[in-house]
């Protein structure tokens, strides 16, 4: 025992001046080895708990003052999806390139289990997709950080997932972004509140660009006490384009069946975190819009959908007919044109007179072949039975129909 200690002390010994002199060199070069004071005590400290060759000891030199990066942190992003079975790195492509518009120069590389590093052909590719959050693969969430050449992309903490949050049936009093900044900080870290110029909020909620975290419950009521009221007032959240999250435990990336912990039902068999109560509606998508991109420092101008839809289709109806009177009137020409009706319209064999059974135009020998009935419908297509023959009428139509007939006739 005794020669173990003295072995691992004299490796120890000549293992110092070597590290000595690496860390000058660094130090002379310029390196960041010899700046960072946490990494070198890392170092050490590792050093010391293990029994190191002097092979092992030895520091490599590396000038690194130049940075031979490939990937340019400006044009790429490191991403995870928030789903508990693995996908491969081309089924995440493929659900997020077309998403994405496919931009040029867009690659996705392999960094582990469901992580993958995004790199773009510009900064502003790489910028609009990162503020068009939040992304799904299989509704499963995408979240997203920048790509930083200190950190391994598996080492990468994904700890906020950006989303856009709805607080519903605000009153007017405090409907503008200086309120909406302090009221939503329960939701998650605020970066931005949807306002006119004037940072007045419109509409029946307000909307805010959230990072909510991805380890805590979703939030779905907040509480606000008002200092002119001197009392407290509830208001409840709702999130656009959530993902799969839990109905039980409000967490994101996994579903009720799977949770370790359900919850139990209310009087209307719903759970504590139902898609009803979280997810806002998407109404706005229907009406053509309801919110207008007119930003100005950090705020976006909002409308209510309700309001702003009459507006956006009497608008659109100037430029072409779209639904309502327009359209019905658009059909009852297109009906009146139709080929069935005797006209030469832009319906199906409109161009030819003669297309189809009974279209076209009946001779005299076809009316002297197939009679018409009392309702002056043609018995064509109808079943074919025989005329009654009245007195020395011709017999060319019952000749016609029963062919197999003509030797009994003649007899």
């Amino acid at each position: 025992m005794a020669g173990r200690m003295e072995d691992a002390g004299k490796k120890m010994a000549a293992a110092e001046p070597a590290l000595e002199q690496g860390q000058g060199s660094a130090s002379k070069g310029g390196g960041r080895v010899s700046s960072s004071s946490k990494s070198s005590e890392k170092v050490e400290q590792m050093m010391a708990r293990l029994r190191l060759t002097a092979v092992e000891s030895t520091a490599v030199v590396i000038d690194d003052r130049e940075d031979l990066d490939l990937v340019d942190p400006d044009r790429a992003f490191v991403g995870k999806v928030l789903a508990p079975n693995k996908l491969h790195v081309q089924t995440i492509s493929s659900a997020l390139r077309p998403a994405w518009g496919n931009p040029k120069g867009l690659t996705f590389n392999p960094s582990g289990d469901n992580h993958f590093v995004a790199e773009f052909g510009s900064k502003a590719d790489r910028d609009r997709v990162m503020e068009g959050s939040p992304w799904t693969v299989g509704r499963h969430a995408v979240l997203m950080k920048k790509y930083d050449t200190e950190v391994q992309p598996q080492m990468v903490v994904f700890d906020r997932f950006a989303i856009w949050a709805r607080i519903l049936a605000l009153p007017n009093r405090l409907m503008n972004s200086t309120h909406g900044l302090e009221i939503a900080k329960p939701i998650g870290l605020v970066r931005r509140v949807e306002c006119d110029d004037l940072g007045r909020c419109w509409g029946t909620f307000m909307r805010l660009r959230v990072e909510v975290k991805v380890d805590e419950p979703l939030v779905r009521i907040v509480t606000v006490f008002s200092s002119k009221l001197q009392a407290s007032e509830c208001f409840a959240v709702q999130y656009e384009k959530l993902p799969i999250y839990c109905f039980s435990c409000g967490l994101l990336g996994h579903s009720t069946l799977v949770c370790s912990t359900p919850a139990e039902r209310d009087e209307n068999d719903d759970l504590s975190y139902s898609a009803k109560k979280l997810m806002a509606p998407e109404e706005h998508k229907k009406s053509g819009g309801s919110w207008s991109g007119n930003a100005s420092a950090g705020c976006a101008q909002s409308a209510s959908g309700s309001k702003n839809s009459t507006a956006g289709s009497a608008s659109a109806g100037r430029g072409r007919p779209s639904g309502g009177s327009s359209g019905q009137r658009q059909s009852e020409e297109q009906e009146v044109s139709s080929p069935s009706k005797g006209g030469r319209g832009p319906g199906r064999g409109g161009g030819r007179v003669n297309r189809g059974r009974g279209r076209g135009r009946t001779t005299e020998l076809g009316r002297e072949l197939f009679p018409t009935n009392t309702l002056g419908k043609s018995t064509t297509g109808l079943k074919r039975k025989a005329a009654k023959v009245q007195g020395g009428s011709s017999l060319l139509p019952l000749f016609w129909r029963k062919p197999w007939t003509t030797p009994m006739l003649w007899l």
